[in-house]
């Protein structure tokens, strides 16, 4: 069964970003994504990483809806 915990992290991210929290944000982004700590990468993208309509956006929609699909609760 599929786990909807990092589609929870990644809503997380979204809402820590809007609100200026970023290292939240950071850290919410690299936990839905199946990461521990959050990358240099991922703190200096985060903005690029988390804007809707994107490419890169999607991209990371993608790879979230892909660690759904392969966590078991």
């Amino acid at each position: 069964m599929a786990n909807p915990e990092p589609i929870r992290q990644y809503l997380s991210a979204v809402e820590s970003l809007k609100a200026g929290d970023k290292d939240k944000a950071a850290e919410s982004l690299t936990l839905a994504l199946g990461g521990q700590t959050p990358s240099p990468f991922i703190k200096h993208s985060l903005e690029k990483f988390l804007t809707p309509g994107t490419r890169i956006n999607d991209l990371v929609i993608q790879l979230v809806a892909s660690t759904v699909a392969r966590r078991e609760l």
